[in-house]
């Protein structure tokens, strides 16, 4: 008998314990929450169909029974099961697994499995890990959630800088920066990599694009009241809401127009950003690439 043998065999005789399913779950639920779990963590879809397959083979009345641990003892030809998979595979998807701390593998001499010995796969340590698994698959539902609200947050200040860019463009006094200011915009990834930021990473960027926008605002505002009177072609800065006093651009009030002034929005990731009005035209002079 080797040392692994012997080893295994002591092991064996220690008796693990579990609390069972909670109240009302079932093996598939568990099954579900744990295929989520291996995916937070970043298992590979063979991996996961790999301890699909593992807990299939246990009876379903073994996870709810404390007193007796559910485990598969099913050799790894039959976890191949025409797959296209090697033995090597499924060895890499079985210590994957033990990392993760969903199963843990009690295996006799060269990997044996055997009912009677009470060698194989054994799934106590996903039941024991149910709390931590629920708590990461909230946490996970919560980042996701906010990953959308960023993006579109992005989304609409990406059409609040090309607006307010096109009205800068417009101002007939010197734009000291402005060059600096397209290029910060143009260098802004694409709406499709978005999805692949970290929440980080995407924070970072939501906040630098409000930032630039706000930076714009200002240089809009600031050169508005150096030029007075605007060009016959200048249009009007577009209010988050139609407002009934309108702001005389000489003493006679003849010509008015309303405030180059735009309300700032929430880039809190709260999704509710100020809304203007949707028939603003998409400026493609500023595209970001």
């Amino acid at each position: 008998m080797s040392f692994r043998h012997i080893s295994s065999a002591r092991n064996h005789q220690k008796m693990r314990f579990h609390n069972g399913l909670p109240e009302g779950w079932n093996r598939d639920r568990f099954r579900q929450l744990c295929v989520c779990y291996a995916q937070i963590r970043g298992a590979s879809a063979q991996c996961i169909r790999t301890f699909e397959i593992i807990v299939d083979m246990i009876s379903p009345s073994a996870f709810r029974d404390p007193s007796q641990e559910p485990f598969c003892y099913a050799r790894q030809e039959t976890l191949i099961a025409g797959r296209g998979v090697t033995d090597r595979t499924i060895h890499n998807h079985e210590r994957q697994l033990e990392k993760l701390g969903l199963i843990e593998r009690r295996l006799g001499a060269n990997g044996a499995r055997c009912k009677r010995k009470g060698l194989g796969l054994f799934l106590t340590p996903a039941l024991n890990l149910i709390p931590e698994m629920l708590d990461a698959d909230v946490q996970s539902k919560a980042e996701k959630k906010e990953h959308d609200e960023l993006r579109g947050d992005r989304s609409r200040l990406c059409r609040y800088v090309k607006h307010s860019l096109a009205v800068l463009v417009l101002l007939p006094c010197p734009r000291e920066g402005f060059d600096e200011m397209v290029d910060a915009f143009r260098s802004w990834p694409r709406a499709d990599k978005l999805k692949y930021m970290t929440l980080d990473g995407l924070r970072s960027h939501v906040q630098a694009a409000h930032d630039l926008w706000k930076r714009i605002e200002d240089h809009v505002e600031k050169l508005g009241e150096i030029s007075g009177e605007p060009e016959a072609s200048f249009g009007c800065h577009i209010q988050d809401q139609i407002e009934e006093k309108i702001l005389s651009c000489n003493a006679d009030g003849e010509i008015s127009m309303p405030s180059a002034n735009a309300s700032e929005p929430d880039c809190s990731g709260s999704g509710r950003l100020c809304c203007r009005d949707r028939s603003l035209k998409v400026f493609s002079a500023f595209s970001v690439t």
